[in-house]
């Protein structure tokens, strides 16, 4: 979700610092365009003190989409 907002891929400079590389960008290269939000759904299974589990979706409904902002 970060490369939405900064174009940046902060996965791959993980990556190379975890390879003794120095980072690509200052914090002063950030900028910032827009925002993202991320969401997950983790199944977990309260009989087996809540072991992930595969679980079965049976119904979703999505965030209700607002128009963008003027």
């Amino acid at each position: 979700m970060t490369e939405l907002v900064t174009g940046i891929d902060i996965v791959e400079e993980m990556i190379r610092s975890a390879y003794g590389l120095r980072l690509r960008i200052a914090q002063g290269d950030v900028k910032l365009s827009g925002w993202a939000v991320e969401s997950r759904v983790y199944a977990e299974d309260p009989t087996r003190n809540f072991l992930p589990s595969t679980g079965r979706l049976v119904k979703y409904r999505p965030p209700a989409r607002e128009p963008p902002m003027a």
